[in-house]
């Protein structure tokens, strides 16, 4: 019974549940879903497939999509992909708008998906989706695969695609809204993003404890699940901080995280791996 039943909606990442994973046999499965049905949440049962995951993510007028570089995301808890699911610790993309593990062919092929789905958008609701499209994919046996659909920026996939942006990101909301799309420009970097969450996160997170930056950090941060009482920054149930760097390659990046990021300090942990070539 390789399966794996996905809440129809957000659920931060942790919602889905695989077997093997999740659960080993169908009571497991079972209970599951009567959970979600007590809760009114409809669900989708999927035949688990295994590979790598990607993200592709684009910017549409309704008539035609512009690709953003792809990015690949660490889904697990912890190094070398163990531990549960979590909303992501973290991403890279390379200088290259590519990635290692994927062709020509793959690449064009998931291109072609998206376009697709934004002229099946308009000829099934007879108005044009304009914004941003983002697909979740998985290469498994030389073949591409569809895991789902966000209508928005992918987190933290966003962060690696926007450090990148060269053309006036105002310009390109415009033209999305005028139908006028035309190319868009990133630079040829690398970027790494890891986030910094509390421990015990995603089970048994600590919240409320305090996080400590060095004014000398030289790193672009983003604050995700924090708030602020008085003149400290505390945690919560959820991601912290995300930092990212660039780099002329993906080591040069993510030397610069590893140089920075021991300058946040607090109950918080992150992954050592993200930028390895899983």
């Amino acid at each position: 019974m390789e399966i794996v039943i996905k809440p129809d909606g957000l659920t931060g990442g942790k919602g889905v549940r695989v077997h093997g994973d999740h659960f080993t046999c169908f009571k497991g499965a079972r209970d599951y879903a009567k959970q979600l049905l007590t809760q009114n949440t409809e669900f989708l049962v999927e035949e688990k497939i295994k590979g790598k995951e990607f993200s592709l993510q684009v910017f549409t007028d309704g008539n035609s999509i512009t690709p953003m570089p792809l990015v690949r995301d660490y889904k697990r808890a912890y190094d070398e992909e163990k531990g549960p699911n979590t909303g992501s610790m973290g991403s890279y993309s390379l200088p290259s708008h590519d990635l290692p593990f994927l062709s020509k062919k793959d690449i064009q092929s998931s291109i072609e998906i998206l376009g697709k789905t934004v002229n099946a958008l308009k000829k099934e609701t007879g108005t044009d989706y304009k914004g941003i499209l983002y697909g979740q994919f998985m290469k498994t046996n030389g073949k591409i695969h569809v895991i789902e659909f966000n209508v928005r920026f992918g987190d933290p996939e966003a962060i690696n695609v926007l450090k990148l942006l060269k053309t006036d990101f105002n310009s390109i909301a415009h033209q999305i809204i005028d139908g006028t799309l035309g190319r868009t420009e990133f630079s040829n970097q690398a970027t790494v993003c890891t986030y910094l969450v509390p421990d015990g996160y995603p089970t048994n997170p600590k919240e409320n404890r305090t996080i400590k930056v060095d004014t000398d950090i030289n790193a672009d941060l983003y604050y995700a699940s924090v708030y602020r009482e008085k003149k400290e920054i505390k945690t919560t149930k959820s991601r912290a901080i995300a930092i990212i760097e660039t780099g002329s390659n993906l080591e040069e990046a993510k030397q610069k995280i590893n140089d920075n990021i021991t300058k946040i300090k607090g109950d918080l942990y992150y992954r050592n791996d993200i930028g390895v070539l899983l």
